[in-house]
Formats: C-alpha cells, structure tokens, sequence
C-alpha cells in the first residue's frame, strides 16, 4: 500500500500469475491446472475491463520456481496488451532480471516504466 501510495495512487488490487494458494511456493502444482489458469485470465480481463490501467510487475526470481510461470505470464501481458495498460516496476530489477517483489525492496523506491515486451523476449 505504501509504494502505491508514494507514487500517488490511491488503491491498488493484487493480481496473481498462477492463483493457486501457497504460503511456500515450493507447494505450487508442479504442472498448471487449467482450470485455475482459465479462471484467472477471465477474472484479470474482467477487471480491466477495456481499462489502461498501471500494473505493477512484481513477482521477483519466483517466475522461475515453475516452468509454465513464464508461459501464464505471457497470455496475462495479452490480456493487458488489449486494454492497453502500463506496467511498471519497483527500482532495479534482481540479479537474474527479474522485477523486484515488494517485500524486498526499500519503503521510498519510485516506480518505474518497465519493458514487458523485452522482459518476455528475454525469458523465451
């Protein structure tokens, strides 16, 4: 809430790659349930709704924790591509290129645009 806050907006939703629920992502499916992911994508496009809206890219190296993350991500950046959203990222991006997930990165650190096209060029 801070970061969105800091950056001037005033609310913020939580979208998920992959919505199964793990407190440890070593407990996610090792193969993706379709149905989870089908449902995920309507939910997504339904939110935004034709709506370019900023979406934060914030998942850090746990993209790689799974292989078939890298693929939902690709379909969720269609889905945003059609309702022409933004994305943006917290600061500089990890070691392995990844974008920062919030809970490492420092209270105060600005958005920044993020290339999510290059970003998914550079993940195939």
């Amino acid at each position: 809430m801070s970061f969105a806050a800091a950056n001037g907006y005033d609310s913020w939703t939580m979208l998920n790659i992959y919505p199964q629920i793990a407190t440890d992502p070593n407990d996610m499916d090792r193969e993706h349930r379709a149905d989870l992911k089908s449902e995920n994508e309507r939910h997504i496009a339904a939110l935004l709704a034709g709506r370019p809206l900023t979406l934060l890219a914030a998942w850090g190296n746990l993209i790689a924790k799974r292989p078939y993350l890298k693929s939902l991500l690709a379909d969720l950046v269609m889905i945003s591509a059609a309702a022409r959203c933004d994305w943006v990222s917290l600061g500089a991006p990890t070691r392995q290129m990844h974008p920062r997930h919030p809970l490492y990165v420092k209270g105060g650190t600005p958005l920044q645009r993020f290339d999510m096209d290059e970003y998914l060029r550079r993940l195939e």
